[in-house]
């Protein structure tokens, strides 16, 4: 399912299961035999152990991020910023693309406010292309997989090489878009998208719990930072 993290099915089984094990024993006519509640603890032991698979999931995972990501070796290393922003927010942009990707297995990001601000990290562009021609090419790609229209989180855990991204680069495994906070015009009774970052790694289901709300908190962050230079 897209955008649904598979590492949490195990949790979802527990939990049903052990939810269906306690209707059993409650809706249960005869006195329960010894059998019976030794079946039923085992059942009730196995269906704790699907509950935290995931959290020991992540644990391991956490413990292993140094591993390397297979990201192709002929994807570009970029680092552009819009020229069109204050020195102000060019350098919050820097430093807060820098900490997205010191702080996650990322390997690529995207700020986007209306147009694009930030592009840092490996892209499958090109080396002859230039800094401007690159702002174009990721702007099409955005558009192309309607981002500029993003009104929630979207999170692609595994496979994103074979879900129509151009520019990602090749052996991407999971991509995160966190949008920002959906503004309302008052005058003209208009939604306004407020943008997103985008994020994504050569590592299966990189983006755990605690790495989405750390990015959207960000997100929340830069929600006011657009060109404002001409």
């Amino acid at each position: 399912i897209v955008g649904f993290d598979e590492s949490y099915l195990p949790r979802i089984i527990g939990i049903l299961f052990g939810f269906l094990l306690v209707l059993n024993h409650v809706f249960t006519q005869t006195s329960v035999t010894a059998a019976q509640l030794r079946s039923e603890l085992a059942g009730a032991f196995l269906a704790a152990i699907a509950i935290t698979l995931p959290y020991v999931g992540k644990r391991l995972h956490g413990m292993s991020v140094t591993r390397q990501q297979n990201i192709s070796a002929e994807c570009r290393e970029v680092f552009l910023i819009s020229e069109y922003l204050s020195d102000v927010d060019k350098e919050d942009l820097a430093w807060g693309s820098y900490a997205v990707l010191r702080n996650t297995v990322s390997s690529s990001l995207l700020i986007y406010h209306s147009e694009l601000l930030c592009a840092r990290g490996c892209w499958d562009i090109p080396a002859e292309v230039s800094k401007d021609e690159i702002f174009t090419l990721l702007e099409c790609e955005i558009d192309q997989m309607g981002l500029s229209y993003a009104t929630t989180t979207l999170y692609f855990p595994d496979n994103v090489d074979g879900q129509g991204w151009k520019r990602v680069p090749k052996g991407t495994a999971s991509l995160l878009v966190q949008p920002f906070n959906l503004k309302v015009s008052s005058n003209e009774n208009l939604m306004q998208f407020g943008g997103f970052i985008l994020i994504s790694s050569g590592i299966p289901q990189a983006y755990g719990d605690k790495e989405r709300a750390w990015v959207a908190a960000l997100a929340t962050k830069f929600q006011n930072i657009k060109c404002t230079i001409r």
